[in-house]
């Protein structure tokens, strides 16, 4: 190449290399911020999909010896099954970690490496089979940075997809040319896409093959199907298909035990993804320019899985394709591509439309393989290259008939960039570091409490709520990664017969129901809290009053005061109270709502959240059968005071007023 066609070949390059750094700019790295400092989604997904990315680095490295067993929902096997692996895209992971970043830092990176992927693939593709540089570089930039992708950026299991464009383009070539080779690229790369994304690995498959019924009934081109009156051409269509499928099994047949086992989601689990006509003109609050889309469709059930706006570009050139269509400038053929890409887009929307009393999604549903599918709306990610190359091909055959389109077309760059502003100090997303202090925290009880070694832990924090149990379950997951344990808690897509209970609750009688199940050992597990002190056991006990006679109870009506005048003992009577070594113990409510000595001069008994002292832990002394004594850290006896009904610590000695009959339940 010589010095001038280096030069100009540097000149055609300069627009979608600038549209590049502009979309990398203006999505990921305004998301994660320039110092790298946080990560979009919440302490939930995001850190899941995070850990499964690390799994496959540590299965690389000799750290973790079976990829689908990994180490968490403890002691059940092949409990990466319950999600999305991400396999095709971890070795660009583990790249980053061999080089040294960080757990958070390396996700980051894969992410951005994702969105410079899914550019330059489509730029490829679409410059390749357009032989525009201009419409190419709009249609990368929104396959790779539209408010589509800002509305799914927190399910970042859909951002592996830039093989896609490709088998777009290798379907299209096998079907005009005829050319084996071409199937078995096609072939080969829908495996890979399966290998990055089960979910987007079959709806990809759905939306070719609408692509390719919309191509036979378009161009009603007798020469495919004669072709088939050759056997040569059938066996190597035939291997083409039986090799893909052979590379699909390793990956597929772990799921398929896992579906014999535990069944499949029901219909009525799918319907509220499926997407409505108007889920295509709703979007999130994040768009600059499109937040008036973002108010009509909040009443919809799961609203958030109905941002499938994709800007307005592709819309417009929807709209304007019967110009083209019905242009005596424009060949045969273009308006035949042009009408095989609205037929393939027509089709492969019906079929997952929600008409809200019926869809035909449920004839979809029955083809194996699709029943597994809970999130229907992330079909989106597929069908949007349909819209792309609608924009492309239209554009591209307007501006060759009308000149006045050609002005336009200069200022789409502008104008896709403009379509798809976001503000990205809007989008949900957390601090790194606070996700690195939280997993530093369980990690460092862990060290604590497990003395003996023990491979496995549960980590069941007093101060759960089912709203925070998501975060909990996955700090602990990222925490004993980090320590080469085992841990019965769990975040994926679906939970076997028995966990969701201790999932939910994370409380005694659901882990011991979940360990029993699994047949598994308790002597195997360490139990783990937040306050970094050894548990000897969590039981349910209710306080009754020797001197009184009267129940120990958290008034909820009363701004949960505790009061002793209850005549029996029901939920508000009924505790939690956990035992460590020395005698400390630990009592709360059903509510989380903890004993405390409220400060050394007042005296008072009183409740409140748990805090990081001891405050909140007593002495528990056994004075007879049944029968307790309570000592607080200000080394008092807690005592009735008969007249209040109240508790106080001021107990010199004990008498019949410190003396409480524990009943456990």
């Amino acid at each position: 190449m010589n010095i001038n066609n280096l030069k100009g070949y540097s000149k055609t390059l300069f627009i979608p290399i600038l549209l590049l750094l502009c979309g990398l700019y203006l999505v990921p790295l305004s998301i994660f911020e320039l110092n790298f400092s946080k990560i979009p989604g919440d302490f939930g997904d995001a850190r899941f999909n995070n850990y499964i990315l690390e799994h496959g680095y540590q299965y690389i490295i000799g750290n973790v010896h079976s990829y689908w067993n990994a180490p968490f929902m403890f002691p059940y096997k092949n409990s990466i099954t319950f999600s999305d692996n991400l396999l095709g895209t971890m070795p660009i992971y583990s790249l980053y970690r061999f080089l040294d970043f960080s757990r958070e830092t390396s996700f980051q990176l894969w992410l951005l490496t994702l969105f410079v992927l899914n550019y330059v693939c489509t730029y490829w593709v679409l410059k390749k089979w357009s032989n525009h540089i201009i419409l190419s570089t709009v249609g990368a930039y929104i396959f790779a940075f539209s408010i589509l992708l800002v509305g799914n950026i927190y399910n970042v299991q859909t951002m592996p997809r830039f093989i896609i464009p490709f088998l777009f383009y290798w379907a299209w070539l096998y079907l005009k040319e005829k050319q084996l080779i071409n199937l078995y690229k096609l072939g080969l790369g829908l495996v890979f896409q399966f290998y990055c994304g089960i979910y987007l690995g079959f709806y990809t498959f759905y939306v070719l093959l609408f692509f390719v019924l919309a191509y036979l009934i378009i161009f009603r081109d007798k020469e495919f199907y004669r072709q088939f009156n050759d056997k040569t051409i059938v066996l190597k269509t035939l291997s083409a298909i039986v090799i893909s499928s052979a590379l699909l099994l390793p990956l597929m047949l772990p799921y398929y035990e896992n579906s014999k086992i535990h069944g499949l989601k029901a219909f009525d689990e799918v319907t509220d993804t499926l997407p409505l006509l108007r889920s295509y003109f709703f979007t999130s609050k994040d768009p600059v320019f499109w937040q008036f889309l973002s108010e009509h469709g909040t009443k919809i059930n799961l609203y958030w899985c109905h941002f499938l706006f994709l800007g307005a570009l592709p819309w417009i050139a929807i709209l304007l394709s019967p110009i083209v269509i019905f242009s005596k400038k424009v060949v045969k053929h273009q308006k035949q591509i042009i009408l095989a890409l609205l037929l393939g887009l027509a089709l492969s929307m019906f079929f997952t439309l929600n008409f809200i009393s019926w869809t035909p999604y449920e004839l979809i549903y029955n083809i194996p393989g699709f029943s597994s599918m809970r999130s229907v709306n992330r079909i989106i990610n597929t069908e949007v290259v349909f819209f792309i190359l609608i924009l492309v091909f239209v554009f591209k055959e307007l501006i060759r008939v009308n000149t006045g389109f050609r002005r336009i077309i200069l200022i789409l760059p502008v104008l896709v960039v403009l379509d798809n502003l976001i503000y990205p100090q809007n989008i949900m997303r957390f601090d790194k570091q606070a996700s690195v202090n939280e997993i530093e925290n369980v990690k460092a009880n862990i060290i604590i409490q497990n003395k003996n070694n023990l491979p496995a832990i549960a980590y069941m924090p007093f101060k759960n709520t089912e709203a925070q149990n998501t975060y909990l379950h996955i700090s602990a997951m990222l925490a004993t990664q980090e320590l080469g344990l085992s841990c019965v808690n769990a975040y994926t897509g679906s939970y076997p017969k028995g966990y969701y209970n201790f999932w939910s609750k994370m409380d005694v009688p659901s882990y011991d129901h979940w360990v029993n199940l699994n047949k598994s050992d308790h002597q195997k597990i360490q139990i783990i809290n937040e306050i970094g002190i050894n548990e000897d056991y969590r039981t349910k006990v209710s306080l009754r009053s020797v001197e009184s006679g009267k129940y120990i109870c958290i008034d909820e009506s009363i701004d949960n005061e505790i009061v002793v005048d209850r005549a029996s003992a029901n939920n508000w009577e009924t505790f939690h109270l956990v035992s460590f070594n020395d005698s400390l113990v630990l009592l709360f409510s059903t509510h989380k709502i903890y004993f405390s000595l409220r400060d050394d001069d007042s005296k008072i008994i009183s409740v409140d959240n748990l805090k990081n002292d001891r405050h909140h832990l007593f002495k528990m002394i056994h004075v007879g059968k049944d029968t307790v004594v309570f000592m607080a850290q200000n080394q008092k006896y807690v005592s009735l005071n008969l007249k209040l009904q109240q508790l106080f610590a001021i107990g010199e000695k004990i008498t019949s007023n410190e003396k409480f009959i524990l009943e456990k339940k």
